[in-house]
Order: C-alpha cells, then structure tokens, then sequence
C-alpha cells in the first residue's frame, strides 16, 4: 500500500538510530533494576546507537507494556534534551507500538508540547495517524492540529497531521469502524473548500491515504485544475484511490496536458492501473515525440511493463534503446528486449 508522505515527514523516521560505541556492552538486565532505571538504561543503549537495532526497539516496546506507568515519563525524558534525535525517533515510534490509551495520552501529550524538539512533535502527530486503535481523544488531537496553521512550524505540525488522519481512515474503514465516515466526510470537506492550492494539495494527498475508491470523482474532477501542482496531486491521488474507471479520462488528459511533468505523474498513474489497450496505444504514439525525460521515462517503463501484451511496441523501444538521448532510458529500454 503507498502513501503519500512529504520530505519533512520522511526524514521525521528515516534517520538511522544509533550503534553501539567500540567496546561498548549492553547494561546487564537484572530483576534488582527497577523499571525506570531500567527505561533510562534502554534510552542510555539507544543514545550510542548509530544504525537502527530492531531487537531493542522491541525489547523497549516491551518494558514499557510490561510497565505501562512509565508511559507518563517518556515525554518528560524527551523534554529534557538528554535523548538524541534518533534515540527519540525510536521511543516514540515503541510507544506508538505499545498503542494503548497511555500510549496516545504520552504521544499527544509530545505533540502538544511547544517546549519538545519540533521533530519530535512531528514524529508523534505521524504516530497518532499510525495507530491501530486510534482512540476518540487521538483523533479529536489529529483534527485540531490539521486546523492550527498560524507558522511554519504550526504548517508542518498540521500537514502531518492531515496526513495521518488519511492512515488513520483507512485503517479503520479495513476494520469496519464506525468512526470511518467521520473521517473520510471531514476530509474531502477539507478538499472542496481549501483556501489555497497547497492546503487542497494536502487534503487531496490525506483522501488519497484512505484507499476508498468511491472517493475518486471527488478528487478526479481536480485532473482539470488550472495549475500543474493540483493536476499532479489529483493523478496520485485516483492512482492510491485504485481508480481504474478513470485510466481512459486520464490517457485522454495526457494527449493535450502541456506540462511535461505533469504527463510523467499522469503515466505513472496509469502505470498503477490496470493497462488498457487504448492507454497504451496513446502512450506509444507519444513516446518518441516527448520531450520530457521523466514523462519520457514514464512511458518508456509503461510499455515495457506490458511489452508482453503490446508487442507493437518493441520496434519502439528498439529506436530509444539505439537513440534516445538520456542514458538511463537507453539502458531501460535495452534491458527489457533482452529479456
């Protein structure tokens, strides 16, 4: 399943967490440790880590289910700067795992704490969308951080949190919810009544994370919006909807958009559909004449995807392998004939 996510929120969770110094060894774990020595000793472990160490991750999540009154802790530990950004990425991502009640009262609780890294607010927005169970107050928190856009920061906090009320939704829509709707009507109201192109983009990207194709003529009549930012959101979007009525709509939409960039998201959105032989044939007909190397690219992986049922197409990709001007399309193109 694919999900939109934004530059901020990936590095959120994808710095790596640290590894043990040279000659460093684990703090003995014995049962005359109480258990928050034994958090602080885990924290202390993740502090010296410089790759990430799932089998402490786990053995973190597990003490705090084992202990769950320590939960209350974790924000004030946060708070006090002594735990590395990485480390911190870690903690919160075991308390989003462990998921109960006090798990979502300590991440809201980070979340709402102007005095905690900015990151890590981030991070625990992002893991209150991630919640399995998400509870009324975490979705209530989800609501009112998406409405608070005062600053750049404040921005951010709220992005994420539209984000995550996408994964939230489509969590519980999977798991008959009858909290679903709520969700999925207050987001597509997000969309058709956005004050900019970028608040819009952001709501679109958050219905497109809850996976529900009846939401697709929603966010499919935004194909016609006046800027290209909106027309590549609204491609993703059908694409993560699995909106394969609207494959013809949009190989139509690729003949006259003027945008190269736009016609790369517009093939690469029917790349995630099911192929049909009247997308195809548009796509063959414009490969040679386009002039943007990543549409180009685009069309190039389409019709080798599918090169078994449109053998018309290897002549084609015969000429680009021979003479297209960007190396990484000559050698794609090259590849697939020699399979």
């Amino acid at each position: 399943m694919k999900l939109f996510i934004t530059t901020a929120i990936v590095a959120a969770f994808s710095a790596g967490s640290p590894a043990f110094a040279l000659g460093q060894t684990p703090t003995p774990q014995t049962e005359s440790i109480a258990p928050g020595e034994r958090l602080d000793s885990l924290v202390d472990r993740l502090n010296v880590r410089t790759s990430s160490d799932p089998a402490l991750t786990v053995e973190l999540e597990t003490h705090l289910r084992d202990h769950p009154e320590l939960l209350v802790e974790v924000p004030t530990r946060l708070r006090a700067g002594a735990v590395s950004s990485d480390a911190a990425r870690t903690v919160i991502f075991a308390v989003e795992q462990v998921g109960t009640l006090g798990a979502q009262e300590a991440l809201i609780q980070i979340q709402g704490d102007p005095g905690q890294r900015q990151l890590d607010r981030l991070r625990s927005v992002l893991s209150l969308g991630a919640l399995g169970s998400p509870s009324m107050l975490s979705v209530a928190t989800l609501w009112s951080v998406a409405d608070t856009r005062v600053d750049g920061s404040s921005v951010e906090l709220s992005n994420g949190a539209l984000l995550g009320l996408g994964i939230s939704g489509n969590k519980l829509w999977h798991g008959g919810s009858d909290s679903y709707p709520d969700i999925r009507d207050g987001l597509v109201a997000r969309l058709h009544t956005a004050g900019d192109s970028h608040l819009r983009c952001m709501a679109m990207k958050a219905v497109g994370n809850l996976h529900d194709p009846a939401l697709v003529e929603d966010v499919s009549a935004y194909l016609f919006d006046e800027l290209p930012t909106v027309r590549v959101t609204a491609a993703q979007s059908v694409s993560r909807l699995g909106a394969s009525a609207k494959r013809g709509l949009i190989a139509e939409l690729l003949r006259s958009e003027p945008r190269g960039i736009v016609r790369g998201e517009y093939v690469k959105t029917l790349r995630g559909l099911d192929a049909e032989s009247d997308a195809l044939q548009i796509v063959h007909g414009m490969v040679m004449r386009e002039a943007h190397p990543e549409a180009r690219a685009q069309m190039v992986e389409f019709l080798v995807e599918n090169l078994g049922g449109f053998p018309e197409a290897r002549a084609t990709l015969l000429d680009i392998a021979r003479s297209d001007p960007t190396t990484r399309i000559r050698v794609l193109a090259s590849a697939a004939l020699r399979r």
